[in-house]
């Protein structure tokens, strides 16, 4: 974002800085309160540090698998189960 300063016309360059500061200090205004400071959220909820696995990707690949044998993006219930007992039947031979 900065950088793109340099295309500015130099007219503009103090206001665009001064909008930049201003959205700079209410993103960090959020992220203090929001991840900081929030006693619902706390810092030991969303830490990863300790962590092997620090994303969410074996999720996401189990839930495309999911998608996959149901076929639907927001199936009923009975179709849920009726795909899961499909998906049963193919392991256990029935």
């Amino acid at each position: 974002m900065c950088a793109a300063m340099a295309y500015l016309p130099i007219s503009k360059a103090e206001v665009v800085w001064i909008m930049i500061i201003k959205m700079f200090q209410r993103m960090r205004n959020y992220f203090v309160e929001q991840w900081m400071k929030n006693q619902n959220v706390p810092i030991e909820m969303w830490n990863v540090n300790k962590y092997r696995h620090r994303t969410n990707n074996a999720d996401e690949v189990w839930h495309s698998g999911l998608n996959s044998i149901i076929g639907e993006q927001q199936p009923d219930v009975f179709l849920l189960v009726q795909r899961f007992q499909e998906k049963q039947s193919l392991y256990l031979g029935n």
